[in-house]
Parts: structure tokens; sequence; C-alpha cells
């Protein structure tokens, strides 16, 4: 039996413009994202204090406090390299890389932390390993 392909009319799709998330889910004082359906980058709005406990920031995560205005934030201390601190938000319960641009930080889907346990970073599932000694 072979498929054939059928004849459907076609139906314009509108695309939606970012992904609304139910916020309820996420612990009070999170950063939530509702990112661009098409991965553009969207601006974030970071934390103003050094707020998350160590079972999420390990010992990776330092909080830099900076005198320009939004541009605090934690930052990624590398174990073996002491000179590269790029900064990182905790967003919709996982780890994202931040891009600094016209006084603004940025992020995207693609900028996610994939593997946080690699850094000793933690998550609202898998705390660091450090919260645990």
């Amino acid at each position: 039996m072979a498929l054939t392909q059928a004849n459907l009319p076609l139906t314009p799709v509108k695309a939606k413009t970012e992904i609304i998330l139910d916020e309820s889910q996420y612990p009070i004082g999170s950063v939530v994202v509702n990112f661009l359906v098409n991965g553009d980058p969207i601006k974030v709005k970071t934390r103003s204090s050094m707020d998350l406990p160590l079972s999420l920031i390990g010992w990776a995560a330092v909080w830099i406090d900076l005198a320009q205005i939004n541009a605090s934030a934690y930052h990624l201390h590398y174990l073996y390299n002491n000179q590269s601190f790029p900064p990182i938000e905790y967003i919709n319960n996982n780890w994202y890389y931040l891009n600094w641009d016209n006084r603004r930080y940025y992020t995207k889907p693609h900028s996610q932390i994939d593997t946080p346990m690699s850094f000793s970073l933690g998550t609202h599932l898998t705390p660091s390993i450090e919260a645990v000694f």
C-alpha cells in the first residue's frame, strides 16, 4: 500500500511572538522571562542584590556589585580560569549567560547553561553539591 499526498487547503498560521509562562510555578522573587519564539535576545532585569541561596549558587556564582545602574549581577567563577567571569542569571528555574549591551543585560534561549552541575551551580530540582556538605 502506497502513501499518497492529500490536497488540503492552505490555512495561514499566526505565529506567536513570545512564549508566555505561568509565573505561579516559580518561587517568589524568581526572574521570569517570556522568551521570543524566534530566539532573539530579550532584555533581562537582573536582581538588585545577592539573594539566591547556596543551593543554587554553590561556590561558582559570585555577586559583583557595580556602581552602574542595572549592572550588578551574579558572575560565573570558573575554577581554573581566574580572568573570566561571565555574567549569569537564574531565569525560569535555569541558569543563563547574559550579554551586556546598551546599558542592559540580554539573554536568549540558546544561552542556557545546559549542565549547571558541571560548574557547581544548582537548580530548583538539582541543588548544588556544595549546599549538601
